[in-house]
């Protein structure tokens, strides 16, 4: 009967998780075709037809905010607090306010449809016929491709590299900031839908599959993809792609060079456009925006932890290494013969006193293992009012401070074989091994206020 239960729960707990772990359509919004998504920490704005949608929830509720708007919507993207949305006719709004109000901001722009806009730092670039860029959010734009002329789609910018894609002559390629250009079409479609750049590796989306170019463009490879691709984003070197001829999303967890489907609870296939925050992955599709949860796709990221000892010849250190998420790390410090463990520290922050410290990986981190010789530390200290007396002593000790310290005893190891609190005025207390010993009396934070040889007989 024992057993019965436990498969019995085994199989709930099975099948709720295979019913919770997918995609869930969101409230929004209420026009269809949404063809594109753009995420600013909680907020979330989406395109479809005339309009622009904006949910501050991820989707459990949706608000229209078309004020000022006009045309078809063929694009939003934000910039910090600014929301931007490319339109028909050479026209690209902004908003400061979630799209409550929207104010034309299309100076210098041609008077041809905004089908992308992409924000890199503190730019943000227009496809349009051609590609251009604004310096004051939108205020003024600049033409960069003076050699060439297209209608561009998709634009992708990673520090002086653009990639422009175009429906009619492939991609172009700029390695100065937009100075110069030159097609990198080599094993490509001359019809790009959508681009992207991750690390040193370039994707482009076209109506026949997915290509991967890891030589700067120099020549591309179809990728097992072979839907249609509307729309390219990506989390670290995690990529999502949305097929747009009913493809659903694919994801890829290397960088591009393999891929699989992510379609369970997708129910609308053809996805227009795709959006990231720090909780969701955002899917635009013939209707509705849906979501999934990252942290059901991605493999949780990884943290480096470095250690050394300070100084080099004062001890060792281990427990360096690449630690995924909320795994426990373990790191201890050794000290060498003639020097003893004071504390580990990170930048000038003292994180422990304990030579091995545990703790859950969550960040980067560099920690130092700071040691201290024991050579001359019987020298009078230059803290007048601190004494430890008498020494040499047969095991009776009193210790003299003017605040409220803890007194650490290490052997001739380094080993620390005892920790005392000590306290304003005159302590005394016994410590009956034999030996020569290392005290060091420490302030609550691990400041060091004193150190003494003493001579256990």
């Amino acid at each position: 009967m024992k057993n019965r239960i436990l498969l019995i729960l085994f199989l709930y707990l099975t099948v709720t998780q295979t019913i919770t772990a997918q995609w869930t359509i969101t409230t929004g919004p209420a026009q269809p075709n949404v063809v594109s998504v753009s995420t600013s920490g909680t907020n979330t704005f989406a395109a479809a037809g005339a309009a622009v949608s904006y949910t501050s929830n991820n989707g459990t509720n949706w608000t229209l905010v078309s004020n000022g708007l006009s045309g078809p919507i063929h694009s939003v993207a934000t910039k910090g607090t600014d929301v931007f949305a490319g339109a028909g006719g050479g026209a690209v709004f902004q908003s400061s306010n979630n799209g409550t109000n929207w104010t034309n901001t299309s100076t210098g722009l041609p008077s041809y449809d905004v089908r992308s806009l992409t924000v890199s730092g503190t730019d943000i670039y227009a496809g349009t016929f051609g590609v251009y860029k604004s310096t004051n959010s939108g205020l003024l734009w600049t033409k960069l491709n003076q050699t060439w002329n297209a209608f561009v789609l998709s634009i992708a910018v990673s520090g002086n590299t653009i990639l422009a894609a175009t429906p009619s002559a492939g991609i172009y390629m700029s390695s100065s900031g937009g100075a110069g250009w030159s097609q990198v079409n080599n094993g490509l479609p001359t019809a790009i839908n959508a681009v992207l750049i991750v690390g040193t590796t370039l994707l482009a989306g076209t109506s026949s599959g997915l290509y991967i170019s890891t030589n700067g463009g120099s020549s591309w490879t179809a990728t097992t993809v072979t839907d249609g691709i509307g729309s390219l984003t990506a989390v670290g070197t995690n990529v999502f792609a949305g097929g747009s001829s009913g493809g659903g999303v694919f994801l890829s967890t290397d960088g591009g060079s393999s891929w699989a489907a992510i379609n369970n609870g997708l129910s609308n296939l053809t996805v227009y456009s795709l959006a990231t925050n720090s909780t969701y992955v955002f899917a635009g599709t013939t209707g509705y925006v849906f979501r999934r949860l990252l942290s059901e796709v991605l493999p949780p990221p990884s943290y480096t932890i470095t250690t050394s000892p300070n100084p080099s010849n004062g001890g060792t250190t281990i427990g360096d290494g690449s630690y995924s998420s909320g795994n426990s790390v373990t790191v201890t410090a050794t000290a060498n013969n003639g020097f003893v463990f004071n504390n580990w520290k990170e930048g000038v922050n003292i994180v422990s006193s304990n030579s091995t410290y545990t703790f859950t990986a969550s960040v980067n981190r560099n920690l130092v293992a700071e040691f201290s010789s024991t050579t001359g530390m019987d020298e009078a200290n230059p803290v007048s009012s601190i004494n430890i007396y008498p020494n040499p002593t047969t095991g009776n000790l009193s210790i003299t401070v003017n605040q409220n310290c803890i007194l650490n005893i290490y052997n001739n190891l380094g080993q620390l074989v005892l920790t005392k609190n000590i306290f304003t005025g005159n302590t005394d207390f016994s410590f009956p091994d034999k030996g020569t010993y290392l005290f060091v009396l420490v302030t609550d934070k691990g400041e060091i206020l004193a150190k003494r040889q003493m001579i256990m007989q």
